[in-house]
């Protein structure tokens, strides 16, 4: 019976997801306090709650953090925890492109088709098959379930702290955001900035951007850019710009660098700005962190190079050391 009512919305099903993957939903904190994570997200969240609404759903915009959508009565309230928002997607990298919904072999192809959108709406129609199931027979479904939309589960999950300081915290949940069958609890995730601890005989440590400079000004960290890659995905880009005394031959540090950078095998390039400056650029293969084997980390291969450059110049890196011996580009813990 379930079954007959979703196939009879197969249709419906298709198009809310191709609808919903043409917002680029990128969560971007703003200080728009009606948009708090943007204007495409807020969009995304509007057209969602008005869907659920046409099906005949109790809906709640929860001050463009999130929004839910309910159905049933009684005391107890059931959730169902996904989200709108959707990592940042290059052009390049896709056969399709990102934000424009192709369906090719019976499958959908778009940023949020699996992650999360698809889900979504399929426990959207799937609340549907329930009510209507009820309401066909004249029954009433003494619990409420409740169906909560985030659009910032992707970077720092505000959304949802945001929802836990206003609104009802269900008793029960599961959140339909990875393979089947549903998922009952989310991994840990842990966002932490380091400062190199170096030793402040020989170096001393601006802790603006994490610079590091000895006494004789061998080398320093101009700057470091990863793309403003999410948190929970393999990074595939980093570049560091250094720049050197006029007592470093450049030209030495180069040779050294492409040797290093050839024996492992790495995909490094080394561009020299002028006489005292390099920019080195890493790239690696984005996967979802719950899939490292997937991926190859740019930022890794970048400090494995780094360390290998300070030791070199004798400059004495806590942090890059430490790294290097425990952890590396094994993301196994073996080194441990």
């Amino acid at each position: 019976m379930f079954l007959n009512n979703i196939n009879r919305n197969k249709q419906n099903i298709i198009n809310s997801v191709c609808d919903l993957i043409t917002y680029p939903s990128i969560s971007k904190k703003t200080n728009n306090p009606s948009t708090p994570f943007g204007e495409n997200c807020n969009n995304c969240l509007k057209y969602f709650l008005k869907l659920a609404d046409s099906l005949g759903f109790k809906t709640k915009n929860v001050d463009g953090y999130c929004g839910w959508v309910e159905f049933g009565q009684g005391k107890d309230l059931i959730g169902i925890i996904g989200h709108l928002d959707v990592v940042s997607a290059d052009e390049k990298d896709w056969k399709y492109s990102p934000f424009i919904p192709t369906i090719d072999r019976n499958r959908i192809y778009g940023r949020g088709a699996i992650d999360d959108k698809g889900p979504v709406v399929s426990s959207l129609y799937a609340m549907k098959a329930v009510a209507d199931y009820y309401n066909e027979n004249n029954l009433i479904l003494n619990k409420r379930v409740r169906l909560i939309v985030g659009l910032n589960e992707e970077k720092d999950w505000e959304c949802i702290n945001y929802y836990k300081t206003h609104e009802e915290i269900p008793e029960i949940s599961f959140s339909p955001d990875a393979d089947f069958p549903c998922i009952y609890a989310e991994k840990g995730v842990l966002s932490i900035m380091l400062s190199d601890i170096i030793d402040t005989d020989n170096l001393r440590n601006n802790l603006n951007f994490g610079k590091f400079i000895n006494k004789e000004a061998l080398v320093k960290i101009i700057d470091i850019d990863s793309a403003n890659n999410a948190l929970n995905v393999v990074p595939k880009y980093c570049s560091v710009t250094l720049k050197f005394s006029k007592s470093i031959n450049i030209q030495d540090v180069i040779n050294f660098l492409k040797t290093k950078i050839d024996n492992y095998n790495y995909d490094i390039d080394i561009y020299k700005i002028d006489e005292k400056n390099l920019k080195l650029t890493s790239y690696g293969i984005a996967s979802h962190s719950a899939h490292p084997e997937l991926g190859c980390n740019a930022i890794v291969r970048i400090l494995i190079i780094l360390n290998d450059l300070f030791t070199r110049l004798n400059i004495k890196s806590a942090l890059l050391s430490t790294f290097c011996k425990y952890i590396g580009d094994n993301f196994t813990g073996e080194r441990a």
